[in-house]
């Protein structure tokens, strides 16, 4: 059996490509992230964000919550919209990049704030309506 199997050069570059393709979010946080700042629902067309999102919000309309958390929030779509609605929202953010970035978007008079930390590490003794953290197993340490 082959463990390790010769390839040229063009095979390489062709396999960096289809890598960096799928690690663009990773890679490059904040050119990718400004990319899709107008659409940010979207901002992985190939996943359908948009129905798990309206899930997540139609539970926090539901629930009349006062108060949300976000883990590993990424781009901040549910904390912008909730803050906007005057719902308190934190979102909780290892990537710099998104942090910055959402910042930035947090409309006037929105009650919402991002922190820059690893959600393992996050302390806050507030009590939260409705926590959301999706997507986020597949990157937590086991400790």
């Amino acid at each position: 059996m082959e463990i390790v199997k010769s390839i040229d050069t063009d095979e390489a570059r062709e396999l960096q490509k289809k890598l960096e393709h799928k690690l663009r979010h990773v890679l490059y946080p904040e050119k990718y992230i400004e990319k899709y700042r107008d659409d940010p629902m979207n901002w992985r067309p190939e996943y359908n964000w948009n129905d798990r999102y309206e899930w997540v919000w139609n539970n926090i309309k539901s629930h009349n919550a006062k108060s949300f958390i976000d883990l590993g929030c990424y781009e901040g779509s549910l904390v912008l919209r909730a803050g906007s609605k005057g719902i308190e929202s934190v979102g909780v953010e290892l990537c710099s990049a998104a942090c910055r970035f959402n910042t930035r978007r947090i409309p006037e008079n929105a009650n919402c704030k991002f922190v820059n930390e690893q959600i393992e590490e996050y302390k806050d003794t507030r009590k939260y309506d409705i926590v959301s953290c999706m997507e986020v197993i597949e990157h937590v340490y086991l400790l």
